[in-house]
């Protein structure tokens, strides 16, 4: 059979990374291969940095925390998938910028809470509202991120997409919570202004 002219016959039939066979981890070579490679992440994440040689992280990235009491993350050193991309690891916020977005975001949640509270104080809301009900979602924040933490940051080890999942939880839960303080901040002040009319 002819083919067209300009026509590519392995064109159907590329061989893609995951068609690829798992093959075992050479240690001996990635030793030898990667300790320059070690030394400069190290450098340039300012973080204790090394190689898996199991074969269980693949391009995972694994980050050793330190939790504070205030639930906040610390990075402290990394292990690194031999498949990880250095252009994701190397990103300006990659490490100590995501772990810093996080610890942010608990700040603004217990923020928010101190707010929905005097809110619900001074306003005398209803005890079906919504703002009722971010005050009661909110009472539980401790609890929801030890939880979480716990489950999916056990023993001080957090892989990096499992950071990256849990901070667009907890800031979905900040949008969901902060529109409903807004909507009834718009109404009170309508309400007033209306009043004064």
């Amino acid at each position: 059979m002819k083919l067209a002219r300009g026509s590519d016959p392995a064109a159907d039939h590329r061989i893609t990374s995951g068609d690829l066979p798992q093959r075992p981890i050479d240690r001996i070579a990635l030793q030898l291969l990667g300790s320059e490679r070690v030394r400069e992440l190290s450098r340039r994440l300012r973080l204790p940095v090394a190689i898996d040689t199991s074969g269980s992280l693949s391009d995972q990235i694994e980050i050793s925390i330190e939790t504070r009491r205030d639930r906040t993350i610390w990075p402290r050193r990394m292990l690194v998938g031999p498949l990880a991309t250095d252009l994701l690891l190397l990103d300006r916020d990659a490490i100590h910028g995501r772990c810093a977005n996080y610890n942010d975001l608990i700040g603004r949640l217990r923020e928010l809470r101190r707010q929905i509270a005097a809110l619900v104080r001074d306003d005398q809301v209803a005890k079906h509202s919504a703002l009722a009900y971010a005050h009661a979602e909110l009472e539980k924040l401790d609890a929801l991120i030890l939880c979480r933490q716990c489950t999916r940051m056990g023993q001080g080890v957090v892989r990096l997409h499992i950071l990256i999942d849990e901070f667009a939880l907890l800031r979905a839960y900040e949008d969901r919570l902060a529109h409903i303080v807004a909507a009834h901040e718009r109404r009170t002040y309508q309400r007033r202004h209306w009043i004064r009319a």
